[in-house]
């Protein structure tokens, strides 16, 4: 229904008009944000104006979104009267009345991370040994990791994750006209309709394909595309390392398993106790460097151990109900 006719309808156009504007001119936009804009702007004569009158009053605001002094005085809704402030802006700027700050205002918080209308942000979290699958709104399914968290933020023009901790494992569904961001900290994966999963672990990112095609961007590197069965390792001092690795070990924590082939056991034991209240301790360190093999279930720490200790001069005793130790045997 056409936004017009009374004065609440023009303020809604309006205010719609202006995020467009903003979006348009961001680095954010998308190429499905050109097709949501010609869509809307094809709905009504008064979006087509709207839009055109917001078009020039960002023209007219110019340079201030790049303008520190100016742009937390918009952010606070000011640029009302402060001389100090005033003093900090170049002449040909100050002419900007209470009514167009204000506007621009609204427009730089679009900008500065406003959400897009149409816009759904949920976020998801899990608790050590608890592992979770959830489908976002576009039907792309998630599945969460032991103590793993991820923000989901889906607008008309992108689908953009954040993994905040732990590890997910992504199904995609397809969606050309809105790109599948995730986030690790400063690296991308970006994908279309494709299940790959991604691990956070302190400043190292992995990320493993299952199938399709993604595209890994790490920042001030080439973009990596990788291929099924490939695993990808960025950390901060290096290039992204991309190799061949055992699909079903890779996925093996989907289905509460855990497959080592020669892993360190200090390795073994810091992934066994990211699943549950009991952990393994190793009393003496040395024993992290033998060599372990074989599939594990994630919720029973006291099978791993026991399987430790029948194959290695260890010995398995309690500290509490909550600690099972392994100690050089003898």
């Amino acid at each position: 229904m056409a936004e017009s006719g009374n004065r609440n309808g023009q303020s809604l156009t309006a205010a719609r008009a202006a995020r467009w504007v903003a979006r348009m001119g961001s680095d954010q936009r998308t190429p499905g944000d050109q097709a949501a804009l010609d869509a809307w702007l094809a709905q009504d004569e008064t979006h087509r104006r709207a839009y055109a009158e917001q078009q020039q009053l960002w023209d007219a605001v110019g340079t201030l979104a790049g303008d520190p002094a100016a742009r937390a005085a918009l952010q606070e809704g000011a640029l009302q009267g402060s001389h100090e402030d005033e003093a900090r802006l170049p002449q040909r700027r100050r002419f900007i009345g209470y009514g167009l700050a204000a506007a621009a205002a609204a427009c730089l918080a679009v900008v500065i991370g406003a959400p897009m209308l149409g816009e759904r942000t949920e976020s998801y979290a899990t608790a050590p040994g608890e592992q979770r699958s959830v489908t976002l709104a576009d039907g792309s399914v998630v599945t969460l990791d032991t103590d793993s968290a991820i923000e989901a933020r889906l607008t008309d023009g992108e689908r953009r994750l954040t993994l905040i901790s732990g590890q997910a494992f992504f199904e995609v569904a397809k969606d050309a006209a809105r790109p599948f961001r995730v986030f690790a900290g400063r690296n991308e994966v970006r994908a279309l309709g494709t299940a790959f999963s991604v691990r956070q672990e302190g400043t190292e990112t992995r990320i493993f394909l299952a199938q399709g095609k993604v595209t890994v961007r790490k920042p001030g590197l080439p973009v990596v595309q990788m291929e099924p069965g490939e695993q990808a390792r960025l950390t901060p001092a290096a290039a992204v390392a991309v190799g061949k690795v055992d699909p079903e070990r890779a996925q093996a924590w989907r289905f509460g398993r855990l497959m080592f082939d020669a892993t360190p056991l200090a390795t073994a034991v810091a992934e066994i106790n990211r699943y549950g209240a009991r952990k393994v301790v190793l009393a003496d360190p040395a024993l992290g460097r033998m060599k372990i093999s074989g599939v594990f279930h994630t919720r029973q720490p006291e099978a791993f151990a026991e399987t430790v200790a029948a194959i290695f001069p260890v010995r398995l005793s309690h500290s509490g109900a909550d600690t099972i130790i392994l100690s050089p045997a003898g």
